[in-house]
């Protein structure tokens, strides 16, 4: 039987400060697995505002500590290396860590967050994999992204699939049937941005609002580009009452911002998009759901869920979606819950996964 010490996990990524769903899911995922195994978490995120090229050369100053604290740690005895896989240019850090638990003798676990080396082909990526070898282990988010990654680079030795599902929590009491009484409110929330759907957001609240739909909006997140504030600052000056910025939220507020809204709208651009957090929260909170398809969104969406794929206009799709909603109204509040209760179930089987891998681990 193996020792506490032949268990132990050596956990290299990005974890909390500063909190995004990848540092999030990182450390939820790690606090799963940890149970009786000492878990030794090193952290390589770099916290602080600044320029891109700067914040690079933070992380590459961490990556140095990171690898030296690996090396003393296998010295200590027998360990098992767990990477949450980076993307784009992060994919440097990832492949120095594989390399370097490949030489240590470190069996390697590669948790994927990304679909960027997946819709394109990366060198980076192919480097990871040659380095990686036949110990290179892999977690994928859901069975889409395992196939995808397979016809992409090649057969894996080892793998399990593993639904972010398991890490959102279940609200209390079931989500509620109640909607608002004078129309339809809408949400989204994100890092506000053009490219994680903010713009197409805005104008799918105007062509609403300009259609006459009982239609209201809240958004949530931060906005970081001053374009991007100005366009939600705009909107909130020609529609007040209507619209609602609440900013960035966490904890509570977060999930009042759910119990606000009757409807998630989710229309992301964004390449690197796998399997959203949001999505999950919104529908363990009874939203129904409207969003594009990218990554494994189209594993997570239920039949009440409008999907829009790549070739389709987000904005055609979705008024009338809104306006049958809103001609149905007496049935939202049904479906709201079966949402809920489709959720539920989900992360059961969700939390029935990570309990087999990480006994697996």
């Amino acid at each position: 039987m193996a020792t506490a010490q032949q268990c132990r996990i050596l956990a290299i990524g990005q974890f909390p400060p500063p909190y995004h769903g990848f540092s999030i899911i990182s450390q939820a995922f790690v606090d799963a697995i940890g149970g009786e195994r000492e878990v030794v978490k090193i952290n390589t995120a770099a916290p602080g505002q600044g320029s891109r090229a700067g914040h690079y050369l933070r992380r590459l100053g961490l990556l140095s500590q990171a690898l030296a604290r690996l090396l003393r740690e296998r010295l200590r005895g027998p360990a098992t290396l767990y990477l949450p896989c980076e993307g784009d240019a992060g994919l440097v850090l990832t492949l120095a860590l594989v390399a370097s638990g490949r030489l240590l003798g470190c069996p390697t676990v590669l948790h994927h967050h990304s679909f960027g080396y997946i819709n394109a082909p990366s060198r980076l990526m192919r480097a990871v994999v040659r380095s990686g070898g036949h110990q290179l282990r892999h977690v994928f988010l859901c069975q889409i992204m395992q196939d995808a990654y397979v016809a992409r680079y090649g057969p894996v030795a080892q793998s399990w699939t593993q639904s972010n599902a398991a890490f959102v929590p279940v609200p209390a009491a079931p989500a509620a049937a109640a909607r608002s009484a004078d129309g339809l409110v809408i949400g989204h929330l994100s890092n506000l941005t053009r490219e994680k759907g903010l713009h197409t957001f805005l104008e799918l609240f105007r062509a609403a609002r300009s259609r006459g739909l009982p239609v209201r909006a809240v958004l949530a997140g931060p906005a970081a580009a001053a374009a991007d504030a100005a366009a939600i600052a705009q909107t909130c000056g020609e529609f007040p009452g209507a619209f609602e910025y609440r900013g960035p939220l966490l904890g509570a507020q977060k999930d009042a911002f759910y119990q606000a809204i009757d409807v998630f709208v989710f229309p992301t651009d964004y390449a690197n998009e796998a399997q959203p957090v949001v999505l999950f929260e919104a529908q363990a909170h009874g939203n129904l759901v409207a969003s594009k398809l990218r990554g494994c969104i189209a594993a997570q969406l239920g039949d009440d869920a409008l999907a829009v794929t790549a070739d389709q206009n987000f904005l055609a799709s979705t008024l009338p979606w809104l306006e049958s909603l809103l001609a149905r109204g007496a049935q939202l509040g049904a479906r709201k819950t079966a949402v809920g209760l489709a959720f539920r179930s989900a992360h059961a089987q969700a939390q029935a996964q990570l309990r087999q891998l990480a006994a697996a681990l």
